[in-house]
This record gives C-alpha cells, structure tokens and sequence, in this order.
C-alpha cells in the first residue's frame, strides 16, 4: 500500500504546484498554449465516476503485492483527482504542457497515461 499511497501523493502534489505555478505566471508554459477547459475532457457525470473509481483503486490497491503495480495504480489515481479536483474547483482543466504532436495535457493527464502504461506492462 506504500507505494501507492506515495506515488499518489507525489505525482498530485506535482500537478496542483505545478497548475497554480503556471496560473501565477511563475511557471512558462511549455509550448505556446495554456487552456482551461470550461468543462474539462469529461462530463460532470464521468468526474464523479472517476472519483469513485479512486476509491476502487485505493482499496484494491491493498490487495496488490507487487509494488509497480501499485505505482501503475497511484499514478492512474493520481491524474484522476488531480483533474477531477481541479474541474469541481475552478470549473475545469487546466492544460498547459504542449509538444505540437499531440493534444495540449498536464501532469495529471500524463500520470493517467504513463499508470496505465506501467500497468499494462507490468500485467503482460
């Protein structure tokens, strides 16, 4: 559960600075573009849903022996509060990391990303 509860702690904690260091213009954006959302990628309705699938994870998570597995899991669940937090908070997501090749995202959506990676290998 360590590994878990640290990876989600960490990689939350880097999202939220990392937003409110770009808002207070501390923080250049990388690339040109700094969105807000209005409504973020997902409707009212799936935010509450990923809300409680964290929970899901959590718990599950302690069942789960291997520790990258329960840092694939920290990671997906850390991208998923890190957005849905911000969504409820200020309306929606604040996106601000742009490469040209792929959509503009944050931390928390590449933490989504890079779990759910690492859980795919780690499960094969």
């Amino acid at each position: 559960m360590l590994p878990f509860a640290a990876t989600l702690v960490f990689a939350v904690a880097l999202d939220w600075s990392t937003k409110a260091l770009v808002m207070a213009g501390y923080m250049p954006k990388l690339g040109r573009r700094c969105f807000r959302h209005p409504l973020g990628k997902f409707p009212p309705g799936l935010t509450a849903a990923l809300i409680i699938l964290d929970v899901s994870l959590a718990f599950a998570a302690s069942f789960i022996s291997s520790p990258a597995l329960q840092v694939a899991l920290g990671l997906a669940a850390a991208g998923a509060v890190g957005n849905g937090v911000d969504q409820i908070r200020h309306g929606g997501v604040l996106d601000f990391i742009d490469l040209k090749v792929w959509p503009v995202f944050n931390i928390a959506d590449a933490a989504i990303v890079t779990g759910t990676v690492l859980a795919s290998i780690t499960l094969i």
